[in-house]
């Protein structure tokens, strides 16, 4: 694939072009801003004007008193604009247990003269890498759950069931709002898509689902947005700490079953995410439990930032033995 699979609207998808960005996000008030980007070959943005609202908070699961806010725009004269910023006051930040979204909607100017408008919904979200550690909220979190072959609406809602990340290749928007409207964490796996990432890159900085975005070490990175964690793939086998990309916030290691991370990856001061892979899982619940038993494996020596399992082969009732074994009966409940 070359580029995400985004709605059009009409020849052109404005979010291939517009940036999701936080400011000085506190308890009390947070800056949305909406930043103008060119990218790809050179050529400037088609968009040389943009102003409109934002509203929220509007959840699903949960009663919210929703209000508009207006996005300000930031102008240079005989320039296209760069900028546009909406101050919310007493914001509620996204997160898997109250996934609270936001409606953006604008009134956008080309450069051809015509205008249009177009909205999108998204969330704010607040997940930083600290050290070796990720933080959701100021605090510390770990992604656990599945690896899927494919994202489908049933997949989405039994990963919100039972408290399952799942590790998915190029996501359908369609996939990408349901994740966002039920808060199911996605790490999205690009590694698939060839050529420069910044279309799809800048599209999944609305998705406040999305944790991490799996890259190959020679993807054409040559935008990075900054609400979007990176994550280089790494070879257990033969990379070593001098081969991670500048722009990684996080690494990856596929592992084989019964193999482990690099002895330096102890010391190593980005968060770092397991990945098991194997045939597909028809029980999204027992790669959950899966996940469970590769982190209790690999402890203590490693304390990583995730854990993406499937299904290996072995028989649920050897897991829930070795399960046993280590403890881990119960620590993981359904959603209500």
């Amino acid at each position: 694939m070359n580029g995400p699979k985004v709605e059009p609207s009409g020849s052109l998808n404005p979010a291939l072009y517009f940036e999701i960005r936080l400011h000085e996000a506190s308890e009390n008030l947070v800056e949305l801003h909406v930043q103008n980007i060119s990218h790809g070959s050179g050529n400037p943005s088609p968009i040389v004007g943009f102003t409109g609202s934002v509203y929220g908070p509007v959840s699903k699961r949960s009663r919210t008193l929703p209000t508009h806010y207006t996005l300000m725009p930031e102008r240079a004269a005989g320039r296209p604009q760069q900028l546009a910023y909406a101050s919310i006051p007493e914001p509620c930040y996204w997160n898997t247990e109250r996934p609270v979204l936001y409606s953006v909607q604008f009134d956008i100017e080309y450069a051809d003269g015509s205008i249009a408008d177009w909205g999108r919904a998204t969330g704010l979200r607040r997940l930083e890498v600290h050290g070796s550690s990720l933080l959701q909220d100021r605090k510390r979190t770990v992604l656990r759950g599945a690896v899927a072959h494919g994202a489908s609406e049933l997949e989405i809602m039994t990963a919100q069931k039972t408290w399952s990340a799942l590790l998915v290749p190029e996501p359908s928007l369609a996939r990408l709002r349901d994740a966002n409207e039920l808060g199911v964490n996605l790490a999205v796996d690009l590694r698939g898509v060839l050529g420069d990432l910044s279309a799809w890159l800048l599209d999944l900085t609305w998705h406040p689902s999305v944790a991490a975005v799996l890259v190959d070490r020679n993807a054409d990175v040559s935008l990075k947005p900054s609400r979007l964690l990176l994550c280089e793939a790494l070879d257990a086998a033969a990379d070593s700490p001098d081969k991670i990309a500048p722009w990684a916030d996080l690494i990856a290691f596929e592992l084989e079953p019964g193999q482990r991370p690099p002895l330096w990856a102890k010391g190593c001061r980005k968060p770092i995410i397991a990945i098991r892979r194997g045939r597909p899982c028809d029980d999204l619940s027992y790669a959950r439990r899966a996940a469970d038993l590769m982190q209790a494996e690999l402890a203590p020596d490693f304390d990583l930032a995730g854990y993406f399992a499937a299904d290996a082969g072995q028989q649920e009732h050897q897991v829930q033995v070795m399960m046993r074994s280590h403890g881990l009966v119960g620590q993981f409940k359904p959603r209500d």
